[in-house]
């Protein structure tokens, strides 16, 4: 730590240099060496887990015991893994609690969160006493990409699906999507799997429905070329293809016109859907549905 406490600063002011003092605390921002330090502090506080998590009474979890992984680190994020038993949760936090005593990092409880599956009550409310942490809620996002217990459903990457599409590199987003999963292949030539992830299957089923409305693959891939110009993607024209299309209706340029209401059209175009609640309003609340003017009872 001698490079790090001797280290003196001076200030630029006008392309001149003035001045110089020493450091306090901590490194600068960008500073080469800071992320060589924080591997040193990360590699010492896994192998204090390491040595903690070996020959104890500590239970992996049981999707991570064959690979004895007890935690998983992302630039300042810190994820930990164990089985839903309140010795194992002390084991992480004594851990924990050790390496800020010696680092001085300490763990930030407001933004830290603890996400369980199973547990009974009671284990439940030893584990969060202990943890000091708030119980989170599955599913979550991490870095824009939804984790949850069960297996992903399309609806989890629908957000992420609708970001790629308002892109305006769709296409080349689409080809970094295709070479990551099919390598040198093409999304055009690979054929829909079960196992398949959501975002794949969502994306092959866009795929078939340009296919089955152009009659062959050659003219979904020139419509799809007809979408882009000047470099980038018309959103209007993907939407107009996506959207479900209905049959015109004769009566519609009537009510939705300049000349009626706002209220009074939308009001119309419920009672020529049969989507007015009227009546189904006066029946459950058992008022008399007589006519006031010809006396008929609706």
């Amino acid at each position: 730590m001698e490079c790090v406490s001797t280290a003196s600063y001076s200030i630029n002011v006008n392309g001149s240099l003035h001045g110089f003092f020493t450091d306090k605390k901590g490194l600068c921002q960008w500073d080469p060496f800071s992320p060589f330090l924080f591997v040193l502090c990360m590699e010492y506080f896994s192998r204090s887990l390491r040595m903690a998590t070996e020959d104890s009474d500590f239970n992996f979890h049981p999707k991570c015991g064959s690979l004895k992984i007890a935690h998983l680190i992302f630039v300042d994020d810190l994820m930990l893994f164990s089985r839903e038993d309140p010795i194992s949760m002390c084991i992480l936090m004594d851990t924990l609690g050790d390496f800020g005593c010696k680092s001085g990092l300490k763990v930030n409880a407001s933004k830290s969160n603890l996400f369980t599956a199973g547990i009974p009550d009671q284990d439940l409310q030893a584990i969060l006493q202990i943890a000091n942490s708030p119980k989170g809620v599955m599913p979550f996002r991490y870095l824009g990409i939804p984790l949850a217990v069960q297996k992903l459903r399309v609806t989890h990457c629908a957000p992420l699906i609708d970001k790629l599409r308002r892109q305006k590199r769709l296409g080349s987003r689409l080809n970094g999507v295709s070479h990551q999963y099919f390598g040198s292949a093409s999304i055009w030539d690979r054929a829909s799997k079960k196992e398949d992830p959501p975002l794949i299957k969502k994306m092959s089923a866009i795929r078939d429905s340009l296919i089955l409305s152009e009659g062959s693959r050659l003219a979904a891939i020139q419509r799809l070329s007809s979408w882009v110009s000047g470099g980038q993607l018309s959103i209007k024209a993907v939407y107009d293809f996506l959207r479900l299309k209905g049959n015109k209706i004769c009566w519609a340029k009537d009510v939705w016109c300049k000349a009626v209401t706002l209220k009074h059209a939308f009001i119309t175009w419920l009672c020529a859907k049969s989507k007015l609640l009227t009546r189904d309003k006066l029946t459950f609340l058992n008022i008399n549905r007589e006519c006031g003017l010809c006396g008929i009872v609706e």
